[in-house]
């Protein structure tokens, strides 16, 4: 049976499309692969830049996780994945 995968949707568009560098794809998967969850995710995002984009993307993911499983909220805090950028 394959491994099941995330699959994540960045305004109507598969990330490694709408995102030009595979790190910031790695950034936007960093909480999954942290928790070892899969899940399918549709963010829509606007403003800043991409690295912006996909780091609040991480941080969106990172909360909807802690509030699914808040046994996971250390691990993702630890990685500074709940942090906020003012």
């Amino acid at each position: 049976m394959p491994a099941k995968t995330s699959s994540v949707v960045v305004n109507g568009k598969p990330a490694d499309e709408y995102f030009p560098l595979k790190q910031m794809i790695s950034t936007v998967l960093a909480p999954l692969q942290v928790t070892g969850g899969t899940y399918t995710i549709s963010a829509k995002v606007a403003g800043g830049g991409h690295k912006a984009q996909a780091e609040a993307i991480r941080h969106g993911i990172s909360r909807a996780i802690t509030a699914l499983i808040p046994e996971q909220r250390k691990d993702l805090k630890v990685k500074g994945f709940l942090k906020r950028d003012p």
